[in-house]
């Protein structure tokens, strides 16, 4: 089973992990685009200017990053307690 996705066969046992395997996929779109518009930022390491957006921009991809996280913990867990 792939690790960073929900498998169809799994939505019996796990029904809410269609919807968190979509939010894990758009948080990593988001956080492409972000890095995209902004290439002065690097992931970790702060921004390099001091453009307000671009601070905001670090933030979100900062938090983006940490929420994808904590969905690929959940996914983990709920493996786990369902017996997969």
């Amino acid at each position: 089973m792939n690790a960073g996705i929900t498998e169809f066969f799994d939505l019996d046992d796990m029904p809410q992990m269609a919807v968190i395997d979509i939010l894990d996929h758009d948080l990593a779109v988001a956080e492409n685009a972000i890095l995209a518009a902004h290439p002065g930022l690097v992931p970790g390491e702060g921004p390099q200017s001091n453009d307000v957006s671009e601070w905001i921009a670090e933030q979100l991809s900062d938090q983006m990053r940490l929420l994808r996280h904590t969905i690929k913990r959940y996914r983990q867990a709920v493996r786990v307690a369902s017996g997969l």
